[in-house]
């Protein structure tokens, strides 16, 4: 993992993202004092300097992931099962869930490849399907994962693959070493028409 010191306060990342713009020099530390670190290369400031959950719970930050589709936007889950959405110019979170994610310990995020809206949210056991065109309220798919039988089976990487310009697949790689690749349905992969600017408007709103 890597170190990051900030105010003679060590503190150690669990999640490290870059802002997917050319020059490749922002970037995001997910640490375990509940914040989000903002900085650059070479020693530049940035503001703002840390991004936090709307409630200000101090929880390790588990993974975090910037959209795809608009890099001022990301998603970061929190090892209570809480999910937040940033904006990058922004301290704290634009949009930010507990109920419906709750139990969703040691959680991952994954942007979809395809749809703009879409992000999943994975746990060792669950998994969450959102979709912020349709509601930003609750995920649209949930699902249980591994066999009953088996409570040693745990997943511990969720991602998006895209195979081709109309066909997304969630992938699954558990902790036995076991693969899985799932198509998902055609409301997950197709995008609608100026979805991406629709929303951004919606974003934007909050």
């Amino acid at each position: 993992c890597v170190c990051v010191c900030a105010s003679r306060t060590q503190f150690i990342s669990l999640s490290l993202s870059r802002i997917p713009c050319p020059c490749g020099r922002v970037h995001t530390f997910g640490h375990d004092q509940g914040t989000v670190l903002h900085g650059v290369r070479f020693g530049n400031r940035t503001a703002p300097r840390t991004f936090r959950p709307k409630n200000d719970t101090v929880c390790e930050c588990t993974s975090l992931e910037f959209s795809p589709f608009d890099p001022k936007h990301f998603v970061a889950a929190y090892a209570n099962g809480d999910v937040s959405l940033f904006n990058v110019a922004r301290e704290y979170a634009v949009l930010h869930w507990s109920s419906h994610t709750a139990g969703l310990v040691e959680a991952r995020v994954a942007w979809s490849a395809l749809r703009p809206a879409v992000f999943s949210v994975c746990s060792p056991t669950r998994l969450q399907i959102w979709d912020l065109a349709d509601s930003d309220a609750e995920p649209v798919h949930r699902e249980t994962l591994g066999k009953p039988a088996d409570n040693d089976v745990k997943a511990v990487v969720c991602t998006f693959s895209a195979v081709s310009p109309v066909t997304d697949e969630l992938v699954l790689c558990f902790n036995n070493g076991a693969v899985e690749s799932h198509q998902l349905r055609s409301r997950f992969t197709a995008p609608f028409d100026n979805e991406h600017s629709q929303l951004l408007t919606i974003l934007q709103r909050l």
